[in-house]
């Protein structure tokens, strides 16, 4: 579901029926021209879906050894993670004050996973239509995004991501999500392919898959936004409900630029050193 680089075709999806965006990345290429390990790093909605099927492919399949769960902790008390036998579960909140109510996040949740699979535009509940567009009116996903990696507790809990992929045996994956598995999963996924030496191109083009995996319900969900009366501005927020779009990476990794020079001096100030990178890449780049 996605062509790389030289135009070798390359399918990222690992198959679940029961997890949407499910996907992984192996295959980009990196330092050195060397390609992250095939089945080694994976990344996903959350699993709060996750059928016993499911799990037995992460456990078997790809030996899954760590989970990592970047919800807030209101999505993660309102819905707790199925668990994969052989994997420890790892909680770290990277941007908790949401406007949202614990209510709010029940209603989009019913909004999201109305068909008990991923994402539906089947539940339209007016009231959630009007939290959604009150929203992003607000701009609440260029807050997130111009803020997360900045705060506090974005650098600590992106720190905790990667100092659990640090302490992962060799042998085994891990798996990170947040919700949908797009916005916070996706700017730790941009994070490490950073950190693994990948392009700026790459790192866009693994942003940018989530709109592959989520197309039949952007389809449906820009029908509905048709009927809203909204500005192009708010165009681009209200499709960020399903999608997403390179206009918030690029303000959040430039952010960090900005404040620290580069990603790297970024990773450098949450704790990562280049020591730790050098070690990510001996861990998850082919040799």
């Amino acid at each position: 579901m996605n062509v790389e680089n030289k135009n070798e075709r390359v399918d990222r999806a690992i198959h679940l029926t029961s997890v949407p965006n499910a996907r992984q990345l192996g295959g980009y290429v990196c330092a050195d021209g060397r390609k992250i390990k095939d089945g080694a790093l994976l990344r996903s909605a959350a699993l709060t879906t996750l059928s016993s099927s499911d799990a037995k492919i992460l456990e078997e399949k790809y030996r899954l050894k760590n989970i990592i769960d970047l919800r807030t902790k209101v999505e993660k008390k309102l819905v707790s993670d199925k668990t994969v036998r052989g994997a420890a579960y790892n909680s770290f909140t990277v941007y908790e004050n949401f406007s949202y109510s614990e209510k709010t996040f029940e209603m989009m949740g019913k909004f999201f996973n109305a068909n008990k699979t991923g994402p539906s535009i089947i539940d339209t509940n007016p009231r959630v239509l009007d939290m959604i567009v009150k929203s992003l009116k607000a701009k609440e996903v260029e807050k997130m995004y111009s803020s997360v990696l900045l705060r506090d507790e974005g650098q600590k809990g992106y720190a905790g991501f990667f100092n659990v992929l640090l302490n992962t045996p060799d042998d085994g994956a891990v798996l990170w999500h947040c919700s949908q598995g797009k916005d916070r999963a996706g700017l730790a996924s941009a994070l490490l392919l950073c950190a693994l030496g990948a392009s700026d191109e790459t790192v866009k083009q693994d942003y940018l898959l989530s709109n592959e995996f989520y197309a039949e319900d952007i389809a449906k969900f820009e029908k509905l936004g048709e009927r809203c009366g909204l500005t192009p501005e708010d165009k681009r927020e209200f499709m960020m409900i399903y999608g997403v779009n390179d206009f918030y990476l690029d303000l959040a990794i430039g952010g960090v630029k900005n404040e620290y020079g580069s990603v790297r001096g970024y990773l450098n100030h949450i704790g990562v050193s280049d020591n730790d990178i050098e070690t990510l890449r001996n861990k998850f780049l082919e040799k």
